[in-house]
């Protein structure tokens, strides 16, 4: 040995105690015990004022099972990964490391914090993402498998989490991209729960592994994990709400969420036309719906879209008020305006009701098929005959008679014109006709249905009123000769 005592210094002493392995993982790779007490039911940690000194590993290719260069560079890209993630499946063990983590604007390499001070972060020297109270440390509660392709957090495939002084596999925690609205907003029960109503923005708490959502009214828009169902009351750790999705539903983000009850008078009322719209996506572009192009305003005061439209169902009307950069108020069964989709004062509604009636405030909204529409608006906002598209007869009047010109334009709009374009949109108002004819057909036949059985109850009730009069009649007439063969009698006995 180099040093003249008859032992090893105490400083190699600790080099050789720090860098042996202390706990094996579930998946054989050799682990660093690293404590947490102040999380683990243990005296609080002291806060480190500079990083602990430790020996690291270094990633390199002699090096069996080293992470790959690309590891350490997409780790160091904020804009790689995404900007909320949720962890579920170690509340036993770690309830504070659980929950929403929202990244930190300007952090390189990236890390997240959630509502209780705890971060998720890469540490290089184990090359890991790992869930502690600094993320500067070598300690934590939750690590991934090391030296794993992961570029961000929810691609690590094997988790870790630190239970009785040791690393234990967590198969059930997983660490999911947050792709739900970071605004949505709620409408459609303002007359008894107003306060529950309006623009809600996503908080940092998570509630049966999904965001909570929280309005300036002080009400939470939440997932209860009981009845996987979204609800909305003044508090997002207890059930009791004033309005609540389709139990068993289980959907993922409250916008997906249909059915709608409400809580008042004592009972719970369905079928409330509850709809939670997005205000803004957090995450991909795959989460926003494509705009409709070919929508046409029919006559005000109208109760049908014209030749060449037809009604929209309730997903394009939704898409509809997304085009014209208006409020989409939900889905209604009003049967005195307009049914399926129709605007009214700026703003686009669905009507479930079957018939509808047409409104001197309202217009349906409908979809163009093509070049046979005719009549109606392009625009929302106005009433007037201005804005009124001509038929195809006028434009061809008015053109002066420029039919090349004409062809030529709708060849180039993409055919809208052609023969086989013609005969699918003449199918598809042979179609509507055909519908509306059933439905006054259908009406007709239970109108009759209702008037032939109201004349035959009518009928039986007349005939049972005449069998009860005659049959009073013959009970007075017996009763009445009953009587006069008893004074008869009597008679008769006086006499003699």
């Amino acid at each position: 040995p180099p040093w003249p005592l008859p032992f090893p210094p105490l400083p190699f002493l600790l080099i050789l105690l720090l860098d042996a392995p202390a706990v094996q993982g579930a998946g054989g790779s050799p682990r660093r015990a690293s404590q947490d007490p102040a999380l683990a039911g243990g005296p609080p940690r002291k806060q480190r004022q500079h990083k602990p000194w430790r020996l690291v590993r270094r990633a390199s290719a002699a090096h069996p099972g080293s992470a790959p260069a690309s590891l350490l560079q997409a780790a160091a890209r904020q804009d790689s990964c995404p900007s909320m993630l949720m962890v579920t499946g170690a509340e036993t063990a770690q309830p504070k490391r659980m929950g929403l983590f929202h990244i930190q604007e300007g952090s390189e390499p990236p890390h997240w914090e959630n509502d209780d001070g705890q971060f998720l972060y890469f540490d290089k020297g184990e090359m890991e993402w790992r869930i502690g109270s600094d993320y500067e440390g070598m300690l934590a509660g939750i690590a991934s498998k090391p030296r794993e392709d992961a570029h961000c957090p929810q691609d690590a495939t094997e988790w870790f989490e630190w239970v009785s002084d040791a690393w234990t596999n967590a198969p059930g925690l997983h660490v999911a991209k947050v792709d739900c609205a970071s605004r949505v907003h709620v409408s459609g029960a303002e007359e008894w729960h107003a306060n529950k109503m309006g623009e809600f923005h996503i908080s940092p708490h998570a509630s049966g592994g999904r965001p909570v959502y929280e309005n300036d009214h002080g009400s939470y828009l939440y997932y209860w994990e009981e009845y996987a169902e979204w609800r909305i009351g003044p508090d997002y750790k207890s059930a009791p709400a004033g309005l609540a999705s389709q139990r068993g539903e289980a959907t993922r983000c409250p916008t997906e969420a249909t059915m709608w009850s409400e809580y008042h008078d004592g009972e719970w009322r369905k079928h409330v036309p509850v709809h939670v719209d997005s205000e803004g996506t957090s995450g991909s572009a795959e989460h926003h719906e494509d705009k409709l192009t070919n929508i046409k305003i029919a006559e005000w005061r109208s109760n049908q879209c014209p030749l060449g439209t037809r009604e929209m169902r309730e997903d394009e009307c939704r898409r509809a008020a997304i085009a014209k950069n208006e409020k989409f108020m939900g889905v209604v069964d009003h049967p005195y305006n307009p049914r399926g989709c129709y605007v009214m004062h700026e703003e686009i509604r669905y009507n479930e009701n079957l018939f509808g009636y047409n409104d001197k405030d309202s217009a349906p909204v409908c979809f163009g098929l093509g070049a046979q529409f005719v009549g109606g608006h392009t625009s929302i906002g106005s009433k007037g005959g201005s804005s009124a598209a001509p038929s195809p007869v006028a434009a061809a009047s008015s053109s002066g008679g420029s039919s090349n010109s004409t062809g030529a334009e709708a060849a180039a709009a993409g055919g809208t014109g052609s023969d086989s374009s013609t005969e699918e949109d003449e199918e598809e108002a042979r179609r509507q006709k055909e519908m509306k004819f059933a439905i006054i057909g259908i009406s007709l036949g239970v109108l009759a249905a209702c008037l032939v059985f109201f004349i035959r109850r009518r009928q039986n009730q007349q005939e049972e009123e005449k069998e009860k009069e005659e049959a009073e009649k013959a009970e007075k007439e017996a009763a009445e000769g009953e009587a006069a063969a008893l004074a008869a009698a009597a008679a008769a006995a006086g006499g003699a």
